[in-house]
């Protein structure tokens, strides 16, 4: 029997920008960029969530936008496809937004623009009635969910995050990697991985999964340690948004299923590849159907 999974988290109207290279601007101040511009809805938490629900996973979304202009576009995008919209609650004056640049080999760099999170705080009455026997509770890492990842972890319920990159674990990060049972984080940029993954686990987290873009990834568990090779069933990389919550979102779901390590794995490898072929953050993501079918064919 799978178990629920509640994602809480930041949400935001993205822009996407396909740019001829990164960084912008080595030539001239001016780029024209024909159907480059376009608005998805994104955000790290919501994307997690797009990918749980993609595979049949009984997920719900917990965020907070503004009463604006994006939340609004946010709200009707998420009832169409069947979020519940009263956990999505208008609390600030503004939506949260970023511009993603993305060059032609996929790369991307991001800008982000939280609005009010640093400051906010959840009120337990608007989420307590999912934190049920059972249930799985992610937590992307804005400030705001903190409080909820220690009151799931009091609960006894099994926690998750995902630290991606830049991360500061003695610092603002140290709450999530305390209060996680699962930790997710990005070797980019970090030489030392290796060092960075046992050294979570001193923190309190059971498991610590490290995504490693074409290298592939690696688990670290007390007095276990497996690296995983990359997937390679495609080489069509368009757009690298979103690739790293993919991973996140299916491991989740196939752990709520009951699958082993290595299946959780495999599936997560495969849809944030997947995730990589296709253009915006709210349509990158393998329903069940499609992602069996590959592991089929290995």
């Amino acid at each position: 029997m799978s178990s629920k999974v509640v994602v809480f988290g930041d949400v935001s109207l993205d822009t996407n920008v396909k740019v001829y290279e990164l960084p912008v601007g080595r030539h001239g101040d001016v780029s024209y960029v024909t159907n480059g511009v376009n608005d998805h809805v994104g955000g790290s938490a919501m994307n997690v969530a797009f990918a749980l629900r993609k595979m049949g996973v009984d997920v719900h979304f917990v965020s907070v936008t503004g009463n604006d202009f994006a939340g609004r576009f946010i709200s009707d995008h998420l009832d169409g496809i069947g979020f519940e919209p009263k956990r999505l609650f208008t609390d600030w004056e503004n939506t949260a937004r970023s511009v993603n640049l993305v060059s032609p080999d996929g790369t991307r760099y991001i800008l982000h623009d939280s609005k009010q999170a640093m400051n906010y705080e959840m009120p337990i009455s608007y989420y307590e009635d999912l934190l049920t026997h059972g249930t799985i509770v992610h937590c992307s890492v804005v400030n705001w969910t903190r409080h909820i990842l220690k009151e799931a972890k009091r609960r006894g319920l099994v926690t998750c995050t995902d630290l991606h990159t830049g991360f500061d674990i003695n610092g603002y990060h140290r709450d999530f990697v305390e209060n996680a049972d699962i930790v997710f984080f990005s070797a980019q940029n970090l030489p030392h991985w290796q060092e960075m993954g046992h050294r979570l686990l001193t923190m309190g987290p059971g498991m610590a999964i490290c995504t490693r873009g074409a290298q592939g990834c690696a688990v670290f568990r007390r007095k276990f340690y497996k690296e995983f090779p990359a997937e390679n069933f495609t080489t069509d990389i368009v757009d690298s948004v979103g690739a790293g919550d993919a991973m996140a979102g299916v491991y989740l779901g196939c752990f709520s299923k009951g699958m082993n390590l290595d299946e959780c794995i495999t599936r997560a490898q495969i849809s944030g590849l997947y995730a990589c072929t296709v253009s915006g953050s709210d349509s990158c993501y393998m329903d069940i159907e499609m992602l069996e079918e590959v592991v089929n064919r290995k």
